[in-house]
């Protein structure tokens, strides 16, 4: 019996217990997020999705993961420009005779991200006509 537990796990998480678990995982994963999806979803571009990547992992700290929607320090980015957006992420100032929605000052520079601002902006405004497209 001992010998049988050892071989084989605990009873009822035998190999076979554990390969039904990994095949029923992706389908469980697919069903959760298909059933997240909106029909009305515009699917991004390639410079879209990668600009998405970026937001989700250097924006989305204080901007909202919607760009449509304020975030809890940082305000939406619906119709930022690519001016607008050089001059905050890259040097960190705003452009002159600009009047920020916030006057809080509190984003620092993202210079590192220089060379991706064109995929960046390609999601915020994506985003942002899709939000529009399903209103």
């Amino acid at each position: 019996m001992m010998e049988s537990i050892v071989a084989h796990g605990v009873a009822g998480q035998g190999r076979g217990s554990r390969m039904w678990r990994a095949a029923a995982l992706p389908l469980v994963i697919g069903l959760l997020l298909g059933g997240c999806a909106s029909e009305e979803t515009v699917p991004l571009s390639e410079a879209a999705r990668r600009g998405r990547g970026i937001y989700m992992n250097v924006c989305v700290a204080c901007h909202n993961a919607d760009p449509t929607q304020d975030g809890a320090l940082g305000p939406n980015l619906a119709g930022t420009t690519r001016e607008l957006l050089e001059w905050r992420v890259v040097r960190g100032a705003y452009p002159p005779g600009y009047t920020p929605k916030r006057t809080t000052g509190g984003m620092p520079a993202f210079s590192h991200l220089a060379g991706q601002l064109d995929d960046l902006l390609a999601f915020i405004t994506e985003s942002t006509q899709s939000a529009a497209a399903s209103q």
